[in-house]
């Protein structure tokens, strides 16, 4: 687990076959946010949303898996947080996470971690390794 995340109250662990495996710190709390976007008159729940937005280190993945698992409280959360009554995640979305993150749409994404078998990591240390697995 990367350091970072120690001090978290929960952690998000997403696998994504483009974005590969994926931590995210207080991911529990964003989550509640748009499971019950009352919370979004919340300081700190509106101030992780836009750590979210905000953050180089944090694709777009979380935040569309939460738009996309509550679509019927999405447009309440992003409205409340940009103060844009006219909102809505399907309409704007994407082009707020363009925005927003326009170093994650400037490359073809690459995942963050891969899990490869022993025998491609010895490949990859550059040790041979025989196919036939010793008794």
């Amino acid at each position: 687990m990367p350091p970072e995340l120690a001090g978290s109250d929960t952690i998000g662990v997403i696998y994504d076959q483009v974005d590969g495996l994926n931590f995210y710190a207080d991911y529990g709390m964003l989550r509640d946010l748009f499971a019950d976007p009352a919370l979004g008159g919340r300081r700190q729940y509106q101030d992780l949303l836009r750590t979210y937005l905000r953050e180089e280190s944090i694709g777009p993945l979380p935040i569309r898996r939460l738009a996309t698992a509550h679509p019927e409280t999405a447009d309440t959360v992003f409205r409340k947080l940009l103060r844009k009554p006219g909102f809505t995640w399907s309409e704007h979305g994407e082009s707020l996470l363009r925005r927003r993150k326009p170093w994650y749409y400037a490359y073809e994404p690459r995942p963050g971690v891969s899990v490869i078998g022993d025998r491609l990591s010895a490949l990859a240390a550059g040790r041979r390794q025989s196919p036939f697995p010793r008794p």
